[in-house]
């Protein structure tokens, strides 16, 4: 995040959400405590900004309010709490990607992905799209937000379903078309392949090792195969969005894998466009293992 992010902290009166606030204002960002009671929140900007410094941008407000003149917003409320006040705030977050604080694990979000994000919805329009390992749905939403034909999400995790369907709609996107599949990735492309179901847009995104009821996957091993059967579902002239975050693959890597893939599907594949880390991701000079995120965006040639 960009040093004039405005961030919205719902929930920021309580121990994890004023952490994460004193953190945030520290660094030089506007930060906004949300509260169902506008005195309790203001008490804790005042606290918070006094132990942040003279320069912290710190204000006290309601959850609404303070996620209307947000550009992130973070849910720091007790599980019970969720739901209500997602709706609370509800008119203030089409477009937005929900993060739950509370679950460290998985938080709902991978910023460090955003540019990728924006190259997938330059392209959707009109465009069928297939979001592979989609987790919460980020690549899905701005899909249907740039007006993808279609959206079909596979995912081994039904929570993770539940929470893109969430974010869906949140963002006023209730009424698209989105499907969810709790199923293999692989094992899903090849049953559309086996019935010519066709994609413009394939992203893929998968993470370096999972455990799923189809057996073990690792990224180092499986790279290859995933663009084979990815590239298998493109139509021609279609994108194929192909992404790693391990620091055990480089860039060579991923070409090789694209390439290989390519040939078992006999698909040519052209890479048009790369993207990387955004610039508040910044990498060290001599650590190599910071550059970490690859992403390259291939077409299949007609």
């Amino acid at each position: 995040m960009s040093a004039q992010t405005v961030i919205a902290v719902l929930g920021g009166t309580g121990a994890e959400g004023s952490g994460l606030a004193l953190r945030w204002a520290a660094h030089g960002h506007e930060v906004l405590i949300g509260s169902r009671s506008v005195e309790r929140a203001q008490a804790m900007a005042q606290q918070i900004a006094a132990k942040a410094g003279r320069s912290a941008r710190v204000r006290g407000t309601s959850n609404l309010e303070a996620a209307r003149a947000a550009s992130v917003i973070v849910l720091a409320v007790p599980p019970a709490a969720q739901v209500s006040t997602a709706e609370e705030v509800k008119p203030a977050l089409s477009g937005k990607l929900l993060i739950d604080v509370t679950a460290p694990l998985g938080v709902g979000l991978f910023p460090d992905m955003r540019l990728g994000w924006a190259a997938v919805a330059a392209r959707a329009a009109g465009r069928r799209v297939l979001n592979l390992f989609s987790y919460t749905g980020a690549f899905s939403v701005h899909a249907a937000k740039a007006g993808a034909a279609e959206v079909v999400a596979v995912d081994t995790a039904a929570k993770a379903h539940a929470r893109a369907r969430r974010n869906f709609e949140l963002s006023g996107l209730a009424d698209a078309r989105h499907e969810t599949l709790n199923a293999d990735a692989v094992k899903t492309l090849e049953r559309f392949a086996s019935r010519q179901r066709w994609f413009d847009i394939v992203v893929c995104d998968p993470p370096t090792f999972s455990h799923g009821p189809a057996g073990q996957f690792s990224v180092a091993r499986d790279l290859a195969r995933l663009a084979a059967a990815s590239a298998a579902v493109l139509a021609p002239g279609g994108l194929l969005v192909f992404a790693s975050n391990s620091t055990k693959l480089s860039v060579a890597d991923l070409d090789r894998a694209l390439g290989e893939g390519g040939a078992e599907a006999r698909a040519e594949l052209r890479i048009i466009e790369r993207v990387g880390l955004p610039p508040d991701f910044p990498v060290a000079p001599g650590f190599p293992e910071g550059n970490y995120l690859k992403l390259a965006i291939a077409m299949r040639v007609p």
